[in-house]
């Protein structure tokens, strides 16, 4: 009996499943806060804004899959079209972590991350017909239809899982890279964040990025941007200021220091007659 009674509490129960699609309005405010009585596991297909998942606040550029647990704040302000589907349930396995994490706790086993986890394009196809099959388990009565509904639960929180377990470090690296890649040119945007929405500790994602490119994650971010800016100053027509301030630099001496550094020239010269060899 106990152990039946342990199995029911850790089981998850899925109470609502449903789908939220529209377009906001550019000049719409964000939404209403909401503390939620239960857990929330979604997929957001594609949308830009941003959500508060706790003391988190996430922008959703890419899709992903998320987890809020019950008694956090839950709120979002989305411009545009927006597509993102949820499940409301009830499980044991999940508890507000350390520092505004998400923990999630089976057989002794303790994982704490990001509410969020970036999804490419073959896991958001499974996170797709994760939630189609979801309907159609919600849609089925009794206990083969609550069965197969925690079921799907279950391996959404083991993909929402997956980039802190051992055995799959490289897609975390491939994500966070990408991410990089994709914010060079945004100041605002941190790298320890990136290392979040990838799915990894900002510490130990950024030892491991380095281990594998040789690069730390700052000096791959300025040489992205210095790449970058070696094609405007050639091909845009910009004056070196504007060039600076679409890469990423507030300072124009910043961005000609750091461009000296690099190629031996400044950006004025390098537009003047046409770039010079990258080392």
């Amino acid at each position: 009996m106990h152990v039946a009674e342990d199995f029911s509490q850790m089981w998850p129960t899925v109470l609502h499943a449903a789908r939220s699609r529209g377009t906001a309005a550019p000049a719409a405010g964000p939404g209403r806060a909401v503390v939620h009585e239960h857990h929330v596991v979604w997929y957001h297909a594609h949308g830009r804004g941003w959500y508060r998942c706790g003391s988190e606040v996430i922008e959703p550029l890419i899709p992903h899959l998320g987890v809020l647990v019950a008694g956090e704040v839950d709120q979002s302000c989305l411009r545009g079209t927006y597509d993102a589907r949820y499940a409301i349930i009830d499980t044991r396995l999940l508890s507000q972590g350390a520092a505004g994490l998400v923990r999630l706790a089976l057989d002794g086993a303790t994982l704490e991350r990001s509410h969020v986890r970036a999804l490419d394009v073959r896991e958001a196809a499974i996170a797709a017909r994760a939630f189609a099959a979801l309907d159609d388990a919600l849609a089925t009565p009794a206990l083969s239809g609550s069965l197969r509904a925690g079921a799907i639960i279950g391996e959404l929180l083991a993909l929402w899982s997956t980039d802190l377990i051992a055995g799959a470090p490289g897609r975390a690296l491939r994500v966070f890279q990408a991410l990089i890649e994709e914010h060079a040119e945004d100041p605002d945007v941190s790298l320890a964040e990136l290392a979040r929405r990838a799915g990894g500790h900002p510490d130990h994602l950024a030892a491991r990025f380095r281990q594998q490119t040789g690069w730390t994650p700052v000096a791959y971010r300025m040489r992205v941007r210095l790449d970058r800016a070696c094609a405007l100053l050639v091909d845009s027509g910009l004056d070196v200021a504007a060039v600076a301030r679409r890469v990423g630099f507030r300072d124009r001496v910043h961005f000609t220091r750091c461009f000296r550094r690099r190629f031996g020239c400044t950006p004025s010269d390098y537009a003047r007659y046409g770039g010079v060899r990258s080392p």
